[in-house]
């Protein structure tokens, strides 16, 4: 993704558009996207400080999406959003997920974890409570 220099993400769950934000580096080097919370102050926030961006307050249950990068922060519905997606015809490069109860070294066993990893992802890396997983052969 790092070579990418435009492209386009959903970022759900999106929280913040400055501090530990999934999405921010992105969106410097001229990405665009649809940021989408719950929380009206947050997604007020986000028009302010990212305005090629669509921004919109919302409770996210089901998407389905043609994207290069998905984020995924809907507290605790993480599984069931990622599960109405179809992962076998919109297949973003890189997934952002909060995996709750997550063991970098047992990954096997957590719920999203293992259901990314049968449709095609390996985890890249993890922080702040968020996998980061790439689809295979990317």
């Amino acid at each position: 993704m790092s070579s990418e220099k435009s492209g386009y993400v959903v970022d759900v769950g999106c929280n913040d558009p400055l501090v530990n934000s999934n999405s921010l580096k992105l969106y410097r080097r001229g990405w665009r996207g649809i940021n989408i919370d719950a929380n009206a102050a947050l997604i007020a926030k986000f028009a302010a400080v990212r305005p090629r961006d669509c921004n919109v307050r919302a409770i996210v249950l089901d998407v389905e999406e043609d994207k290069q990068f998905g984020v995924y922060d809907v507290e605790g519905h993480d599984l069931e959003v990622l599960k109405s997606l179809d992962l076998g015809r919109y297949q973003p490069k890189l997934v952002v997920v909060e995996m709750h109860g997550f063991d970098v070294t047992t990954p096997a066993g957590n719920p999203v974890y293992d259901y990314l990893a049968q449709c095609g992802y390996k985890l890249s890396s993890y922080a702040l409570m968020n996998g980061f997983l790439m689809r295979v052969g990317e």
